[in-house]
């Protein structure tokens, strides 16, 4: 496993990795509430996916925006799968599709 890849709990790489996609910091990703289609994180399905990734299943890019007159990526699918690698593995980045919007 290369350094890039490793997480502080040592899970691999835990994306899909389909044409068009990419590999993005996670530190510099923009969640604003306002693109979160749900009241609040289910912290059950959080821990699902945190199993899931320490075992070895690959899980779909998250979605990221572009958006026009903003700065950054503003994460708008993939809010539960980016907590689990991000925050919870620590994983210093995911993968990605990247969108303009």
């Amino acid at each position: 496993m290369s350094q890039e890849n490793s997480t502080q709990h040592g899970v691999g790489w835990p994306w899909q990795q389909p044409e068009g996609s990419q590999r993005v910091k996670a530190a510099g990703i923009i969640r604003d509430a306002r693109h979160q289609p749900r009241e609040a994180l289910e912290a059950n399905l959080v821990k699902r996916y945190v199993t899931a990734m320490e075992t070895g299943s690959k899980f779909p890019p998250v979605t990221l925006a572009r958006i026009k007159g903003k700065e950054g990526l503003h994460l708008l699918c993939g809010w539960h799968r980016y907590e689990a690698a991000a925050f919870k593995l620590g994983m210093k980045h995911v993968q990605a599709t990247v969108i303009n919007v």
